[in-house]
């Protein structure tokens, strides 16, 4: 089987996998008598869910960077593999009042890509470096983190930050611990002196590319 193939074959795997996961956190919701967390019902919407159009109504991705689940990642006991996808520099655990999370990064006030730190300084531009203000998300709708695919854009619902960190808190021991190794920026003040990016670009196609294969562990 060639590489491409493969990848293939995995990217398939991966998407049909986090479906699931999709549907039993719905399934779950409903049976607590709880709203339905989406619009994902079936493969074909989990697909084409994204910004194909924008109707903005509702705060989003031009707000802040939306968050992976859990079950968005194949093996979260693999250090190696959570540090692949926070290498594309795409990926960061930020930490929310001393709970952490893993989400798509954003840029700080001087347009540096901010990754792997605890800055609580208001961003002027707070969007996700995974938004094109063109296409949407940078990334096929198979590997975008589960809160994006759940996303209306005329609704909003996704996950809600408490639902993200609840799902997250029996990870927080090894989030801490890839948080430290990998927060080269402990104050503001050393971050100012850091320079990163000038323009207000989204990611890189090379950082793109390099999260897309680390999310299903190719090589």
């Amino acid at each position: 089987m060639s590489k491409d193939l493969k990848y293939e074959s995995l990217f398939q795997i991966y998407a049909e996998r986090k479906f699931k996961y999709l549907q039993y956190y719905n399934a779950q919701r409903a049976a607590a008598g709880l709203p339905n967390m989406g619009n994902v019902t079936s493969y074909d919407d989990f697909l084409v869910s994204g910004c194909s159009h924008c109707d903005r109504k509702v705060p989003c991705c031009k707000d802040s960077p939306c968050g992976f689940m859990p079950w968005d990642f194949l093996n979260l006991n693999n250090p190696m593999y959570l540090q692949a996808i926070l290498d594309s520099g795409a990926v960061a655990i930020t930490n929310i009042e001393g709970l952490y999370s893993i989400r798509p990064s954003r840029r700080d006030e001087k347009n540096r890509i901010v990754g792997h730190n605890n800055i609580q300084k208001q961003l002027d531009d707070p969007r996700c470096v995974l938004l094109d203000e063109e296409k949407g998300c940078m990334l096929p709708p198979e590997l975008r983190p589960s809160s994006a695919l759940l996303f209306s854009c005329k609704n909003g619902s996704g996950f809600s930050a408490p639902e993200i960190l609840f799902l997250w808190y029996p990870y927080q021991r090894m989030l801490e611990n890839l948080y430290k190794k990998n927060n080269k920026y402990q104050t503001f003040k050393e971050l100012e002196l850091c320079t990163i990016g000038e323009r207000r670009d989204p990611a890189t196609k090379t950082q793109v590319k390099k999260l897309s294969k680390a999310l299903i562990w190719y090589r």
